[in-house]
């Protein structure tokens, strides 16, 4: 493995601290997966499966994951801290997995924020000699690192936000969505800090947020993968999904967020299955109810990751994990990559 210094005719460059790869004389980037798609489609299991067949370790591209305590209804995938050379580490079953569990609930971070943390997680496990996996459904996080996004520099309007802060939540997303179709797919509809920003970026600039965030030069060579899932059974997986959430205790944790004084305003409470019980907990609906909204908006949410996720071409969408393993195999092997089929875009169910 060589030191890249170089920019490459593709206009791409090796992250600062990363390796190239020199094959048949020719450099190329440093090699990374992301397992991608819809909420409930199985990318854990098969990152899991990836990250032991190939020296791997995952990076969470979910923004409800980031939050220490917000375990069941986010899904997050079960695992345990534990000190390693006297760092902290947090493994699953085995892997280690980073940025999940970091960031306190009254916190959060901005997609830069988390673009800029990816990028220093990437950079060290390549010069570790292993395989970087993105695991995730936050489109706009992928997007983030796969294209180099930036983000644009519009200076706050203060004003406009008093006025913006006086709406509802869903005055406020079909604002959005009425000026930029495009980030409406991706943006999280219960944020209210980030939906007044875009429509006070696009309502300055004069033009949607998603086409002023600008690609850089590519850092590195990703191939994406994700499940492809007949719908219906995708609604059907997610529905019995909410159901093993309240076996699991998902009440139980929002009642101890709320005990630790965690704001029920706050962008962590905001999240699927968390304002839902929140809403429960304060005697606005019956537990029934409950239970139907988060499995409806579960579904909504997984609509639009599929959207999202279906625009973009270089994504290869799997049907076993047989099949993704294989694929994969492909990519991080340069000796195997000729002849590569991708797979054809599935149609919408």
């Amino acid at each position: 493995m060589l030191r890249a210094t170089t920019r490459f005719s593709n206009n791409a460059v090796v992250p600062s601290g990363a390796t190239a790869l020199l094959y048949n004389g020719v450099m190329s980037l440093p090699k990374i997966i992301a397992i991608v798609g819809p909420t409930g489609s199985s990318k854990s299991a098969l990152a899991l499966a990836v990250a032991r067949r190939f020296n791997g370790e995952l990076i969470s591209a979910d923004s409800r994951q980031l939050y220490k305590g917000l375990d069941i209804g986010s899904a997050k995938d079960k695992g345990s801290w534990i000190m390693i050379h006297g760092e902290a580490h947090y493994l699953v079953d085995g892997v280690r997995e980073h940025l999940v569990d970091v960031l306190e609930p009254g916190k959060e971070w901005s997609v830069s924020e988390y673009q800029r943390r990816a990028f220093e997680v990437i950079d060290d496990i390549i010069v570790r000699a292993k395989i970087p996996i993105i695991v995730g459904g936050t489109g706009l996080y992928v997007q983030a690192i796969i294209e180099n996004l930036s983000f644009p520099n519009v200076a706050p309007n203060p004003e406009l936000r008093t006025r913006l802060e006086q709406r509802s939540l869903q005055d406020l997303m079909a604002t959005y969505a009425a000026c930029d179709p495009v980030g409406a797919m991706s943006i999280d509809e219960n944020n209210r800090r980030r939906l007044i920003r875009a429509i006070e970026v696009c309502w300055i600039a004069r033009r949607p947020f998603s086409e002023m965030q600008t690609k850089g030069p590519r850092k590195y060579d990703v191939l994406q993968v994700a499940f492809d899932v007949p719908r219906e059974a995708l609604y059907m997986r997610l529905d019995g999904r909410v159901l093993q959430m309240m076996k699991d205790g998902l009440v139980n944790e929002v009642r101890g967020l709320l005990d630790k004084g965690v704001d029920t305003r706050s962008n962590a409470m905001s999240g699927i299955g968390y304002r839902e019980v929140v809403q429960h907990l304060q005697g606005e609906i019956d537990e029934m109810t409950m239970i139907a909204l988060i499995q409806n908006n579960t579904r909504n949410l997984a609509k639009r990751q599929l959207t999202w996720f279906k625009r973009d071409p270089s994504v290869h969408w799997i049907k076993s994990e047989e099949e993704g393993l294989r694929l994969i195999s492909r990519h991080c092997d340069p000796s195997l990559r000729e002849g590569r089929g991708k797979q054809p875009h599935p149609s919408s169910r």
